[in-house]
């Protein structure tokens, strides 16, 4: 995703990789797709700690977003 047209960029660790989240700058009312990238690969599967790492990002990215939005945000992970 290209940084310069990103709304809200967050980056932080998950064991040893780096996860780095993008929420695109869309009109109002549109919805997004938010992108998620590892470095330096894509995990299979994640141990306790790590998913606790990962979803502790994941929240503080999102309420981030909610209060910079000014309203809810609804995450689905596939």
């Amino acid at each position: 995703m290209n940084a310069v047209a990103a709304l809200l960029v967050r980056t932080f660790k998950v064991g040893h990789r780096t996860v780095r989240i993008t929420c695109p700058n869309v009109e109002p009312g549109t919805p997004r797709s938010v992108a998620v990238e590892w470095h330096p690969d894509v995990p299979h599967d994640l141990n306790r700690h790590e998913m606790r790492q990962y979803r502790k990002g994941r929240d503080s990215f999102v309420a981030e977003l909610a209060e910079l939005k000014g309203g809810k945000v609804t995450i689905v992970e596939t």
